[in-house]
């Protein structure tokens, strides 16, 4: 599966407030970027990437991706490992075309490598400030695996930047106990407005 964000290149960051959903990725538009994020689809290993954990490898690989390079936590053994953009930055909002009191749609392409000992994916976790003050944070959220795992998929998470907010960190979270693949981080930065539910009558001589 080729992603849509592979063809986007990238420059200072991203991210998030109060998780509403996340899913596989459906109906996006013109407006999916990747604008304000250094190193978006790790073409440059872990530059600008920030790495913790209590022991896992961090690996930086030239092709496999979805397209080009990415990076995986192999995360076998061990409590936690993350991620962290612009080297653990504080990213304006700004710098993303992002306002605080809406909500947006991210999307992270992660599939679950080769000889993992478990399929649990990835996840992604915002932490949100107010000049250097920590004001929030999505904790950490996981998406549903889609199919197996083991080839590359784009999980979006609909996140709704908190008021008064006015930067971010974004996290790239571990798989428990797996090895697993991290490609094209970006978002939509028009406000995502969640789809409505269509009710359809089946007939019949009820009473409404």
């Amino acid at each position: 599966m080729k992603s849509i964000f592979s063809s986007f290149s990238g420059a200072p960051a991203l991210l998030l407030s109060l998780v509403l959903g996340i899913g596989p990725v459906s109906g996006l538009n013109a407006a999916v970027s990747n604008a304000g994020i250094l190193n978006p689809g790790f073409e440059e290993g872990l530059t600008d990437w920030d790495t913790a954990g209590d022991g896992p490898s961090f690996n930086a690989e030239s092709s496999g991706g979805n397209t080009g390079a990415y990076v995986s936590i192999n995360h076998n053994a061990g409590n936690w490992a993350v991620l962290v953009a612009n080297d653990n930055a504080i990213i304006p909002l700004t710098e993303m075309g992002l306002t605080a009191g809406n909500t947006y749609q991210f999307f992270l392409d992660m599939k679950i490598e080769s000889g993992s000992a478990n399929s649990n994916i990835g996840g992604l976790k915002g932490d949100f400030f107010t000049g250097t003050d920590l004001t929030g944070s999505t904790g950490n959220v996981y998406p549903t695996l889609i199919g197996d795992g083991s080839t590359w998929q784009t999980y979006a998470f609909n996140i709704s930047i908190a008021a008064g907010t006015d930067g971010v960190k974004i996290v790239p979270l571990w798989g428990g106990n797996s090895h697993v693949g991290y490609d094209n981080i970006a978002y939509d930065n028009s406000p995502y407005v969640p789809p409505m539910t269509t009710y359809t009558w089946s007939g019949g001589d009820g009473d409404w």
